[in-house]
């Protein structure tokens, strides 16, 4: 099984987790104030996953990444964004409008992503259980 650190505990971060973990995967949701209070706890939460995946809107991308450049350095990156492309990280934008609440294992499984041609396969980020 793989293994996840999620920044961003919004709609998308969220539902990801939740069917991560329901796929039997090792998931760590990073929260805003979790950044923001413990750079050190977040920074040992990368170094033992497999896949870092960035939930935050789009506008915040950009400066995540210089932030977090030197911690994810070696690492497979990804964000969630459609619009932007970042260097240094793969996109993985699904095709749906998330709700307030996360989304079902059962929707989550249908839900198609639109991927960076540079990247890896889909499946080598979100492998099926």
């Amino acid at each position: 099984m793989a293994s996840y650190a999620i920044f961003g505990a919004g709609r998308v971060g969220r539902s990801m987790a939740g069917y991560l973990e329901h796929l039997g995967h090792a998931v760590s949701l990073v929260t805003r104030a979790d950044a923001e209070q413990s750079r050190q706890t977040c920074e040992r939460r990368i170094v033992g996953v497999d896949v870092v995946a960035v939930a935050i809107p789009d506008g915040k991308l950009e400066a995540w990444r210089d932030d977090w450049r030197d911690v994810i350095a070696g690492k497979t990156a990804i964000h969630f964004s459609g619009a932007m492309t970042v260097d240094c990280m793969h996109g993985f934008h699904p095709l749906y409008s998330f709700p307030p609440s996360p989304l079902s294992p059962e929707t989550m499984k249908d839900i198609a992503f639109a991927c960076s041609e540079d990247g890896p396969a889909f499946a080598d980020i979100f492998p099926k259980a």
